[in-house]
């Protein structure tokens, strides 16, 4: 359906990530970055903004200070990268270093909710390079000498970012 290409996209959770299951669920994106207005869907998607307002109670509830000044059915963590076609990503919440490549699922790229993390890619290539290094000796090492397992959210952005995916990849290629 024509209206749903826009907004609805295919979603993947952490543990179908961790699980390596292809998306069984799809999400209603409402914006491209943070702050743009959502009202453009009333016209552009009359059925995906009638669900939008049957849970608008829901939606309403979220607590998070971000929402505060932002216009109805706001979402955050959401840019460029967030559409991208190509993805490397992980669990944060699961107890395995397992970094996986995504692709675009029927032309459309997937979603990831906020228990993962991931890195935008350019190509299938490129996600392919960047999912075997993550997973390759080198940087296994250096993230099991580095993540506490017993925390509740044992991959955080800290611990990922402590790690050059530059460096790693020309490592690999000396």
């Amino acid at each position: 359906m024509a209206e749903m290409d826009d907004f609805v996209y295919p979603l993947l959770k952490g543990g179908d990530l961790v699980l390596g299951r292809v998306p069984r669920k799809c999400v209603i994106v409402t914006q491209r970055k943070l702050g743009d207005e959502t009202s453009v869907i009333r016209e552009r998607a009359p059925r995906v903004w009638a669900h939008l307002v049957a849970n608008s109670a829901r939606l309403a509830a979220r607590k998070s200070r971000i929402y505060q000044g932002q216009p109805p059915f706001a979402m955050f963590g959401i840019g460029d990268y967030t559409f991208a076609e190509y993805k490397v990503a992980i669990s944060a919440l699961h107890k395995q270093l397992t970094f996986r490549a995504l692709e675009p699922v029927e032309g459309r790229p997937v979603m990831l909710d906020d228990t993962c993390y991931f890195v935008a890619c350019s190509s299938k290539k490129e996600a392919l390079r960047i999912a075997e290094a993550l997973n390759g000796p080198a940087a296994q090492r250096f993230f099991q000498a580095r993540v506490f397992w017993d925390a509740k959210r044992p991959i955080n952005k800290q611990l990922l970012s402590a790690l050059s995916i530059e460096r790693l990849l020309a490592a690999e290629q000396a």
